[in-house]
């Protein structure tokens, strides 16, 4: 083991000699900020807006408009940034030669990969650890977050982005050429995010593949999908609607109707019901 953390302490001083480390998490922090601050100003908006409404404002959660989105896009950065951050481990390795004196010396091959691994890990939390500030802004800003969720979402972005670099690592020890580890890495990134689909708890997933539109729903959870496949989402929960009505009687009384409506959608007609009625998720 301390032959891989040596291996890794290099990895982490060639990050940071180099412009490398700075360029990556600064665009990282850029983008993925420039989200953060877009969804919480129209998270304000709605809450000025909406706010003396009691229905409306019930419905205004900022895990749900900021904090979720904030996730989702750090996921879709990090397909972007890792490819980058892994191209060199090996490939530069097998382009100078470096490797056959490495592997000359007194470690094994695992720990050399590990120490890679690590030190590119290492990298990645500083990447994540910037963002941290993200949720206190929104405690700051008079919001109450659940951090529960926000600290579950942080460990779901960080195992994700430790798959990513192992993918990463994998495809650099393939080739000498950082450009064509780059470009490899990204491209199985890409096939493995567009084949899996997120379906919230108590939501139904309907797949539609260029107009076909399957019979199967997807379950809550993780499930893997064609590519290409647009999945639409829709509530199963249990809603409620109410509605009021000002009745006049022959004898020139008024009579108020409270109607109150209990629904869910089954999730085996989620399918026929995008057919005859459309994506209506919002409303679902």
């Amino acid at each position: 083991m301390r032959n891989a953390c040596a291996i890794a302490c290099r990895e982490v001083r060639t990050y940071f000699t180099s412009p490398l480390a700075y360029v990556v998490i600064s665009v990282f922090l850029l983008l993925s900020g420039y989200i953060f601050w877009a969804s919480l100003v129209r998270f304000s908006e709605l809450c000025l807006r909406f706010g003396s409404n009691p229905y409306f404002s019930s419905q205004l959660n900022v895990n749900d408009m900021v904090v979720r989105p904030l996730f989702g896009t750090m996921g879709i950065i990090l397909l972007l940034m890792i490819p980058v951050v892994t191209m060199r481990l090996l490939a530069e390795e097998h382009r100078t030669g470096t490797d056959e004196l490495l592997f000359t010396c007194p470690v094994t091959s695992g720990q050399v990969v590990l120490g890679k691994y690590l030190g590119a890990a290492f990298l990645l939390v500083m990447m994540l650890s910037g963002t941290l500030a993200y949720p206190l802004l929104i405690v700051g800003s008079g919001a109450s977050p659940d951090m529960k969720p926000t600290l579950v979402g942080y460990l779901g972005v960080l195992l994700m982005g430790l798959a990513f670099l192992a993918i990463g690592l994998l495809i650099s020890a393939m080739t000498e050429n950082q450009v064509v580890a780059a470009v490899g890495s990204f491209g199985v990134l890409l096939l493995l995010y567009l084949s899996m689909s997120i379906v919230p708890a108590g939501h139904v997933g309907v797949q539609d593949f260029f107009g076909r539109v399957s019979d199967r729903a997807l379950a809550p959870g993780i499930n893997v999908i064609m590519p290409g496949t647009r999945v639409i989402k829709f509530s199963a929960q249990t809603r409620e609607m109410k509605e009021s009505a000002a009745v006049p009687t022959s004898e020139g009384l008024v009579v108020n109707l409270d109607v109150s409506l209990l629904f869910r959608l089954k999730p085996a007609a989620a399918a026929r019901m995008y057919k005859t009625v459309g994506g209506a998720s919002k409303r679902w």
